[in-house]
């Protein structure tokens, strides 16, 4: 049939309501059928699709895996070290060549009636600690304060190879103690540091760590219970026996071997040298005789492996922590310690034998050279309470100045006149007090000593 004919029943094609599929030129290109676009674009899905829910079992699976657990719980505690350094250590101490100063406000309360020394709530006491290396100087003044006002105050100090004396309420004159032996009397273990060196220090150890993990060490059990809970958790032990801290021990030597700049941290921070370091490494690696029994076990849950608990055992003494959110316990024996931190502020829940309570310690902020606390210990026996509260501040770029001495008296040297003066002056500041009372205490124990007839 001619094709130009058309069937006398179709219809005419520009009457149509379709456009007919005409092959294109080959120089062209062919046009693909839209069935097959379709396809092709579903199989992409597809694979995307594929690609992703491989990801995603193969993280699981890698977290999964034992020694990951235990590389991802030292990376994450001293991750929280070094987050910590940087929030309270000051970014360099250099005693040798400045000054530190402490200094702090203490004060106590109890929901007990104390009788005669209730007056003692009313009292607190200042103190103000500072230590010159390079100058020899060394402070303790020591402030009774009464109602926040001064009260009684004492002045400790060491300057010039002598220890005075200095209480202005009750004598005019200073008192010398005598000679002092500097070098055999003051000793600081940190004269001059570094916020990286710490920070060096902290990273360094991390990869050590890590570094000895053995595999082979780590045994895993699943669908087990914890005490005190019906959730199925896996256990995941890692036992440190002989070889494991041989192990360890090399990892430590080789790591040290070929990073001065740990070495030399830790030499600064220790106030040793790095050649002393590397031998009692190498001495404790030589003589080991360590023979094993701890066991570290890590107790998670989930898909993730997320960490619930985890106990250290020595085969004689077990220690515990259980960790919810961002709250720990720790548990050994009857005693136990729960931390949580929020806000800059560290909050310690404690439960020792006849004792619960509550420590808080608020950092109020670190700057260049110095940082500020304030921390509260409360302790509870049955129905008594006694609450410390304590404010307390660091700086490590103090400046120390010597002590005008005025009139200096040799305490061997001490009149009957001068030291009737001291007492006289005493007796007169506390009438009327609790430490009157409380003197009077100790001089009837004192008295009755010899009988026993008094209990102090």
């Amino acid at each position: 049939m001619n094709e130009n004919l058309q069937n006398e029943n179709s219809t005419p094609l520009e009457t149509q309501n379709v456009t007919p599929n005409v092959p294109q030129n080959n120089m062209e290109g062919e046009v693909k059928p839209k069935k097959a676009n379709k396809k092709i674009v579903i199989g992409v899905i597809a694979v995307l699709v594929v690609a992703i829910i491989a990801v995603v079992v193969a993280k699981v699976f890698f977290i999964n895996d034992p020694k990951e657990v235990f590389e991802s719980s030292i990376t994450t505690l001293f991750d929280y070290m070094e987050q910590k350094t940087n929030e309270y250590v000051p970014n360099e101490m250099n005693l040798e060549e400045n000054d530190l100063m402490i200094n702090g406000t203490i004060s106590f309360n109890t929901n007990q009636d104390l009788g005669e020394l209730e007056d003692l709530k009313n009292y607190s006491v200042d103190l103000e600690i500072g230590v010159s290396l390079k100058n020899e100087i060394l402070k303790a003044n020591i402030g009774l304060l009464e109602n926040s006002q001064d009260f009684l105050a004492a002045n400790v100090f060491v300057q010039d190879g002598h220890a005075y004396i200095k209480m202005p309420e009750l004598l005019n004159e200073t008192i010398d103690n005598g000679e002092y032996d500097w070098d055999s009397s003051v000793s600081v273990t940190s004269p001059t540091y570094t916020k990286e060196d710490y920070l060096t220090i902290i990273r360094g150890t991390k990869e050590m760590l890590i570094a000895s993990i053995n595999k082979e060490k780590i045994t895993t059990q699943k669908d087990i219970t914890l005490e005190g809970s019906s959730e199925k958790v896996t256990e995941i032990t890692y036992a440190i026996d002989k070889e494991t801290y041989n192990e360890m021990l090399n990892s430590f030597y080789n790591y040290m071997t070929n990073h001065n700049d740990y070495v030399e941290a830790l030499a600064k921070v220790t106030s040793s040298d790095a050649e002393t370091i590397l031998e009692a490494v190498e001495e404790v690696r030589e003589n080991n005789s360590y023979e094993g029994g701890i066991k570290i076990s890590i107790y998670t849950k989930g898909l993730q492996n997320e960490i619930i608990e985890a106990v250290i055992d020595d085969g004689e003494t077990s220690i515990r922590v259980k960790i919810d959110g961002d709250k720990y316990t720790l548990l050994n024996n009857n005693n136990s310690f729960t931390l949580r931190e929020e806000d800059n502020i560290l909050t310690i829940d404690y439960d020792v034998e006849d004792y619960t309570g509550t420590i808080t310690i608020e950092n109020k902020g670190a700057k260049e050279n110095s940082n500020a606390y304030t921390v509260n210990v409360l302790m509870n026996n049955e129905d008594v309470s006694f609450e410390l509260a304590m404010d307390l501040g660091t700086n490590y770029d103090a400046n120390l100045e010597k002590e005008e001495l005025g009139t200096v008296i040799d305490i061997n040297a001490l009149t009957e006149e001068q030291s009737a003066t001291i007492l006289n002056n005493l007796l007169t500041k506390i009438e009327g007090t609790p430490f009157e009372t409380l003197l009077q205490y100790y001089i009837i124990s004192q008295s009755d000593d010899t009988d026993n007839n008094y209990t102090y």
